[in-house]
């Protein structure tokens, strides 16, 4: 689903592309003023003859690249606003990376089910 802040000028989103997203491929002579700030890119991209006015919000970019495909960026994905639960005490990091010591097996667990992955590391633990 793309990004509700997602403006293509007068073409908007045709076809399956409202519940799909959409393919910008972005080329030197289908592309003209081009402006980054800090929360969305504006361009004026040419869809068949006609030019229109882009408005892309950094949340709804999912991967750019560049032409020699050296350069790629994964980005997050917009799943809409999210809802924030209302403030709880707070809780000191001792207690919620509290471990477990599982009796039977004599390893240990944590409390908050997260997998830790270190990919920098060349040793097997």
């Amino acid at each position: 689903m793309p990004h509700p802040d997602l403006k293509i000028g007068k073409r908007g989103l045709v076809g399956e592309e409202p519940e799909s997203g959409i393919i910008l491929v972005i080329g030197p002579r289908a592309a003209r003023d081009i402006k980054v700030e800090e929360e969305w890119v504006y361009a004026e991209l040419q869809f068949g003859y006609t030019w229109e006015e882009v408005f892309l919000p950094w949340d709804g970019i999912f991967r750019f690249f560049d032409k020699s495909q050296q350069t790629v960026t994964q980005m997050r994905i917009y799943l809409g606003k999210p809802d924030l639960p209302p403030k709880k005490e707070e809780t000191t990091s001792a207690e919620t990376k509290e471990e477990v010591s599982d009796l039977g097996s004599g390893s240990s667990k944590r409390k908050d089910n997260v997998i830790q992955v270190d990919f920098g590391s060349k040793t097997k633990k």
